[in-house]
């Protein structure tokens, strides 16, 4: 898988995607999220739960202020795999973000796992937004990878959105610029990417932005401002 990117506007909102972005979005089955469905919506449109947004917008904040790289590793799992990324985050100017994710690793899930978010008032389970961790009592539990309690094969169970506290914790540990991964332990180490390569990633994708301002005015698509 190539290194997935989008750029973001000072106000948050998608304004370019690059790195192979609709390709991964269609073998995904993911047609609504495709370049032309995603550009202009505010990030927060694709962020479950109020807690996760607040953890994703604050280490915007930071990349913003210092003027500093941010990287922050999370899980991104499909339906038969645990997958594991890397997030960076880089500021650039007039408060624009470029955020790229690259895979670390993929593997069988030990627990075939279906999920959706929980309708106002249902019964539902916690379930952590940056490491898929199910909370069950007091207990964060990576069920993907390591098994546990889980619904009849193929009911689809209901959850909400939270961040458990060692991603809180990692995440903290990311804006201080000491992040903590979520990496096995044989996962070996992943470099960053280059800086001149950063650098032409984003020329790329904000030379997409001009036409998009000025067809859509600032990135935003008819009908949604």
């Amino acid at each position: 898988m190539s290194v997935l990117s989008y750029l973001l506007d000072q106000e948050n909102r998608i304004v370019a995607t690059g790195g192979g972005w609709d390709d991964a979005a269609l073998s995904s089955g993911g047609a609504g999220a495709v370049s032309e469905a995603v550009v202009g919506l505010p990030l927060r449109d694709f962020v479950s739960g109020s807690a996760s947004w607040s953890v994703l917008n604050a280490l915007l904040y930071q990349s913003r202020l210092s003027g500093k790289r941010i990287k922050l590793d999370y899980r991104c799992d499909t339906v038969d795999a645990a997958r594991a990324f890397r997030m960076f985050l880089v500021p650039g100017t007039d408060g624009m973000v470029l955020s790229s994710h690259h895979l670390l690793w993929s593997r069988p899930a030990k627990l075939r796992r279906l999920y959706r978010t929980a309708a106002e008032n249902e019964p539902a389970v916690e379930r952590c937004s940056f490491c898929n961790s199910v909370r069950r009592g007091p207990f964060w539990t990576d069920e993907v990878l390591n098994g546990g309690v889980h619904p009849a094969t193929g009911q689809v169970e209901a959850v909400v959105y939270d961040v458990c506290p060692a991603c809180r914790e990692m995440a903290r540990k990311a804006v201080d610029g000491h992040p903590e991964g979520i990496l096995p332990p044989d996962a070996g180490p992943v470099s960053a990417p280059r800086r001149d390569a950063e650098d032409d990633l984003r020329a790329g994708m904000t030379a997409q932005v001009v036409p998009l301002k000025r067809a859509a005015g600032v990135g935003s698509p008819p009908g949604r401002r």
